[in-house]
Formats: C-alpha cells, sequence, structure tokens
C-alpha cells in the first residue's frame, strides 16, 4: 500500500522536474551579458547542467579570465578571430582551448634541450652578458681618470676579453655542429 502511494506521489513529481528542466535553457547556451560570475550561487546553478570537465573549466574562467574578477589574469580570452565568448558554452570551450595550449608550452619550456639549442641559448646569454659589460665599460670610461677608475676599468675589460672568448667558443662549435 505504501509503495503505490509513494509511486503515485513519486512518478508524478519526478515528470514534473522533467518537463520544468526540459523547458530551461541549457548551460551551454546562456549568455554571459549581465551575468556576475563572481556570484557562487550564479556559477553554481550554471555548473549543473555541465560535465565535471566543463564545470572546472567554467570556474576557471570565472575565476581568471572573467574581467571583473578579483583574480583576473589581465588577458582578456578570446577566439581566433578576437571575439570574446557571449555564451558560457563557448567560454568554456575557449577556456579549455587556452588551458590546453598553456599546458603545452609548459611542456615545451620544460623539455630538455638539444645540443644545438643549448649553444644557441648559451650564446645568446653571452651576448647579453656581452652587453651589459659594454654598458658597464662606457660608464667607467666617463669617470675621472684616477687608479680606482682604471682598476675598475681594467676588472671590465678582463671580464669583457673572457665573455668575448665564450662567445668565440660557442661560434665555432655552433658552426662545426651546422
Amino acid at each position: 500500500m505504501f509503495w503505490s502511494f509513494g509511486l503515485r506521489f513519486i512518478i508524478p513529481s519526478l515528470l514534473a522536474a522533467l518537463a520544468l528542466t526540459s523547458c530551461m535553457t541549457p548551460s551551454r547556451d546562456v549568455a554571459l551579458g549581465g551575468l556576475d560570475l563572481n556570484d557562487p550561487q550564479v556559477l553554481e546553478r550554471l555548473q549543473s547542467g555541465l560535465t565535471p570537465a566543463e564545470r572546472g573549466a567554467l570556474a576557471v574562467y570565472a575565476l581568471r579570465h572573467w574581467p571583473s574578477s578579483r583574480y583576473f589574469c589581465g588577458e582578456a580570452l578570446v577566439d581566433s578571430s578576437g571575439r570574446m565568448p557571449k555564451t558560457v558554452g563557448e567560454a568554456v570551450a575557449q577556456t579549455l582551448a587556452r588551458e590546453e595550449a598553456d599546458a603545452a608550452a609548459k611542456r615545451a619550456r620544460e623539455r630538455p634541450l638539444g645540443r644545438v639549442e643549448q649553444m644557441l641559448r648559451d650564446r645568446n646569454e653571452a651576448l647579453s652578458r656581452r652587453d651589459v659589460i659594454i654598458a658597464r665599460q662606457n660608464v667607467a670610461r666617463m669617470q675621472p681618470d684616477n687608479s680606482k677608475s682604471r682598476a675598475e676599468r681594467a676588472a671590465i675589460a678582463d671580464e669583457l676579453d673572457e665573455i668575448e672568448r665564450l662567445i668565440g667558443k660557442l661560434n665555432r662549435d655552433l658552426a662545426s655542429d651546422k
């Protein structure tokens, strides 16, 4: 008896709930304009109709890419044509694409460099150090001539000779590897 009464009450309730949810706009189609993604209740309501991965992407969008978020990354999320997302679905898709691109860039930065790539990096660093040394040398040349400034200019000249030798060695190594 209880089961039949319970089923008579539960089944119409479930049917009414299904009818109501089928009339609602799917979360992915909700326009972003006018929404306050800083409001946890709004965000929770939007996430309820998304898959777990999409929920996470929407949370990242709201936290890092929503312009009025206090943790806004400073770089607007746009698609390949430079258009900002207009719907929750577009925001989720663009966030997932950005996160994948960021992860790929991180993997590329962390991968071990080949011998030639490492030599090129070392040479570029040496060239930058040489530029700094030359700038210091120019400043030292403008100082009044006394024993302290002569000693400083000599030390800078030694540093410059050393870095020039390193650059020459790297250039020879690069030429022999190409």
